[in-house]
């Protein structure tokens, strides 16, 4: 059984990621030929990765296996990210704005 498709953890509702998503995953990403949701946002919105990694507290290069869809984000990474990019962009950014939640 994947341990990580039953993985729930209390994520403030104000991260907009539903009461019991499992660890979430990014379908698709530059490996496929297209840039994931989270690297089209920082694009988009000029974040750079340090002020990111800086602002999520996680580190650039965990953050740049994410933003190329090379692996799957954790629920406390979504929350910290989403986050991060609120403070970033001055925008109301929700979960599946940077990343592919399936089935939403």
């Amino acid at each position: 059984m994947d341990w990580a498709a039953n993985l729930t953890t209390a994520i403030p509702s104000s991260v907009g990621l539903p009461a019991r998503t499992p660890a979430s995953r990014i379908a698709g990403g530059e490996s496929m030929g297209h840039p994931t949701r989270l690297e089209a946002f920082m694009e988009s919105h000029g974040i750079k990765p340090m002020a990111l990694a800086r602002a999520s507290g996680y580190s650039r290069q965990y953050l740049l296996r994410v933003r190329k869809g090379r692996t799957e984000p954790g629920r406390p990474f979504i929350a910290a990210i989403v986050d991060a990019c609120r403070k970033l962009s001055h925008e109301p950014v929700k979960a599946t704005d940077l990343f592919d939640l399936g089935g939403e």
